[in-house]
Formats: structure tokens, sequence, C-alpha cells
């Protein structure tokens, strides 16, 4: 614990030494943020070592999206963010927490440009926090709405001469129904309508909002169907038509000069934070991955990033601790991340840092 504090008392020596030139440093006049469907919405660990030498980076998460702009909000020479929105299906979960990120940002008096090449619903939800969206030229928005394809296959497992027996512990149990039944059962239908209907009613409030407008129109535009750029133009689904770079262009300028424009990853120097003490009460993060079974939680050699086994093992080393010791008042279990034993997390994400 003494090697601990000599370390830290050194590194805030550190810290103050440099801490006026890092507030020298030139801040972007805006930030440039690439978002694309992959992104996590929790952080991820960084990658290994060797990983990091094979040339893996370390993926822009929602939750560090949301810390950033916050920190660079608090910087008065930022005058905005250039969004470009990939295609591809995005999750709710991800909408709502990109749409927040961005709507903060843009509410702390920040110009937010999203240019992007196609609009889905989800998308369309997220590029409403914007204070400008362009499309491309040629660029469609739509449809609008939402569908999803269930499979069974009870017909054909019953053509090859095969019978599955399944034994239901709810009725709304119904992971192996698809090799059975022909059709979804009530109660997986319902559950579905009424699944679907949260996700699409969030996104159409989250439309309404960002483009100020009410939620009947909302629903004109879904009754649309497929648009072309231009009729999205007309219908106010979208603010501009231009390319790219005709689009940085039109960011704010400060004074005579063109806008700086910087990635997101670039202000990692001006935004860094000081070093925090060692024994800091944090919440900790517990990563579950995989096939979660019996026995003794496995990880794969080298740091890889698939392929571990959780178990109720897993969550043994909490179980263990002395409750006089000091430790994380709060445990964040993550299912479906990197599976990680909490003992084996680098000391800075059990300190919840």
């Amino acid at each position: 614990m003494i090697f601990r504090w000599v370390v830290y008392l050194l590194r805030m020596l550190l810290w103050g030494l440099f801490w006026p030139l890092r507030r020298l440093g030139k801040a972007p006049d805006h930030v440039f943020i690439e978002l694309k469907p992959d992104m996590p919405l929790v952080e991820p660990p960084r990658p290994s070592r060797l990983r990091r030498l094979m040339g893996a980076r370390h993926p822009l998460s929602a939750w560090r999206l949301k810390d950033r702009l916050e920190k660079l909000a608090q910087r008065s020479e930022v005058k905005g963010a250039f969004v470009l929105l990939r295609p591809g299906g995005f999750g709710a979960a991800q909408t709502e927490a990109i749409y927040n990120a961005l709507r903060a940002f843009r509410e702390s008096g920040r110009e937010v440009v999203l240019w992007t090449k196609s609009l889905d619903l989800q998308r369309l939800a997220i590029a409403s926090a914007a204070t400008k969206v362009v499309l491309a030229p040629g660029g469609s928005v739509g449809p609008l709405g939402m569908h999803r394809d269930l499979l069974y296959f009870g017909d054909a497992v019953s053509a090859l001469g095969l019978k599955l027996d399944v034994v239901h512990s709810g009725p709304h149990k119904s992971a192996y129904d698809r090799f059975v039944n022909t059709e979804p059962a009530p109660e997986v239908r319902d559950m579905m309508k009424w699944l679907f209907d949260d996700i699409y009613g969030a996104a159409v409030a989250l439309i309404a909002k960002g483009r100020g407008v009410p939620e009947s129109d909302v629903h004109g535009w879904i009754d649309e169907g497929l648009v072309t750029d231009e009729r999205a133009l007309k219908l106010g689904l979208v603010d501009a038509i231009a390319g790219e770079a005709a689009t940085i262009r039109t960011l704010t300028k400060t004074g005579k000069k063109a806008p700086r424009l910087v990635p997101l990853d670039g202000v990692e120097r001006v935004l860094r934070r000081a070093p925090q003490p060692p024994g800091r009460a944090g919440i900790a993060v517990l990563r579950v991955e995989g096939a979660i079974v019996d026995g003794v939680t496995r990880r794969p050699p080298l740091g890889m990033p698939r392929g571990g086994l959780a178990t109720r093992w897993t969550l043994h080393p909490l179980r263990r601790r002395d409750p006089h010791r000091s430790g994380p008042p709060a445990v964040d279990v993550q299912a479906g991340q990197s599976g990680r034993p909490l003992h084996r997390l680098p000391r800075r994400q059990r300190r919840g840092q």
C-alpha cells in the first residue's frame, strides 16, 4: 500500500508540472465522431498488449462518447461536432444512449452536424439529436417501419422423420418451439408485439423531440414509406442535401480560418484527468460472456477476445471478500461482454475508473 501511495504522489507531481501545458493545449474547433452499428454500449476492456501490437483498436463505446462530449462541452473553444453516421442496424439501447449524448452536447450551445447516406427508423432517431441533418445526394430515407422474421421448422423436422420432445417450464419459455411448431404461440406473439410497440414508441418520441414536431407528423413520415432525398428534404426529415466534404466546409468557422476538425480519439491528451488516489472506492465491473456452466472459470490464452466460460466461480472473489475490508460498494454485472473474472480485471477497472 505504501508503494502505491509513492507511485500516486509521483504521478500527481508530474501531473502538476505538465498541467499548465495541458491547459494551454489547443482544443479542436470541431470534433469528428464516427458512429458505427457495432458500437458497444459499455466500455469494453482494452485489447491486450499483444493484440494492440497486431493492430487491434479500442472501439468507441456509447459510455465513452457521453463522457468525452461532457468534457468537451466545458471547453469554450469547442464549437461543435461533425458526426458521420454509418449505415447499419442500431439497436434500441444504442439509439437512446447515442441520442442522449449528442442531445446533451447540442443543448450546451454547440452545433452538431450529422451527415449520412441513408436513414432508417433507429438512425433517424439518432440523427434527430443533431442541430443539422445532411443527407448525401442520391440517398434515401426509409422504410421507417419495423419488422421481424420468425423462423419455424416444425414442418421441415417432420418431413425428415424426426420428432423433438420439449418440456416447457412456462408459457413464455419458447426457445425450442421453432423446431416443433409451425407458427409462434399466442404468448410469443403477444410478447413480440409488446416489445415492438415499446421500441417503436420510444423511437417516435425521440424523433419528435429532436426535430421539434408532434408525433403525428412522425407517423405521417413513417407512412410515406421509402422516400428519395428531395422528398425527405421537402417533408422536413433532413435539413440539407450535400456531400461529406461540402458539409464539413459549412461548419462554423473561427474568424477567417477554416474549422479545425479533430477525431474524438485525438483529444484524449486535452481531456486527460488527474490520477486517482489508491484505495478509492468505486464500482467493480464484472463482464460475463459465453457459455455459463458449472465448474471453474476458463479464459482463452494470450488474452483472446472470445471463447471464455463463465461459471458460478466467477463470483467467488466477491463472496470471499472480507466485509470489513475496503472494497467496491457495488458491482456492475455486464452480460454479453468480454468474460473476465473480477479478480483478473486490470486494477483501474476494478477501481471503477
